[in-house]
């Protein structure tokens, strides 16, 4: 009985230390952004904005699934970070349906694409790139493609591996099931596509 009282203690020690972390981040990135703006120091503030925000989209208030919508507002957020610090060198296109912006899908399945599309198409690529996200209703099925006109690469195994990919694959086959798939295509100096396709829940956010 004491042990079982002891395990349930600790539990809510975590979950209240787990709150604090992020209320401390806020507060800092908060503080960060004030100073900056005082001291008109406007990319430095953007940034500060940003990774707060695109943090508050990434923990979604403990929930798994995230309306389409907010998913690519946290890209958005991504690609203002990655600007700042690679001097605007990235161009981002978006094509997704509107009839599908209100389905909830699961959270940080898209933005670790894009991602991948940045460090690994087009980080090392000379001059400027583009990366694209589409997305659309594809019968019982959403589809989501990321598109980049990157390095591209003869050995795809190598993106398929990664930390980020492999556990959006794994995360993607768990939740959706068997009938859900993940494709990557890329040729050498002309970029990588991966395409997320699964059966969309039978609800929206209301």
């Amino acid at each position: 009985m004491l042990q079982a009282q002891l395990k349930e203690r600790e539990a809510e020690l975590r979950s209240l230390q787990a709150q604090i972390k992020p209320h401390f981040l806020y507060n800092t990135l908060d503080s960060i952004y004030w100073m900056s703006m005082l001291e008109e120091q406007h990319d430095i503030a953007q940034m500060a904005l940003s990774l707060s925000e695109s943090f508050k989209l990434s923990l979604n208030k403990g929930k798994e699934t995230i309306p389409v919508y907010k998913e690519l507002k946290h890209i958005e957020h991504y690609m203002i970070i990655q600007n700042l610090r690679y001097d605007n060198r990235f161009k981002y296109e978006q094509e997704v349906d509107s009839d599908i912006m209100s389905y909830e899908i699961m959270k940080l399945m898209l933005q670790p694409l894009v991602e991948n599309a940045i460090y690994h198409g087009l980080e090392p690529k000379v001059g400027e790139g583009t990366v694209r996200l589409t997305g659309r209703m594809d019968g019982e099925f959403l589809s989501f493609t990321v598109i980049d006109d990157g390095v591209g690469m003869a050995d795809i195994r190598k993106t398929e591996e990664g930390y980020g990919m492999r556990n959006v694959r794994e995360r993607l086959e768990i939740y959706y099931g068997p009938t859900s798939s993940f494709t990557i295509r890329s040729r050498p100096g002309e970029g990588t596509s991966i395409e997320l396709r699964f059966p969309h829940k039978l609800y929206k956010e209301e």
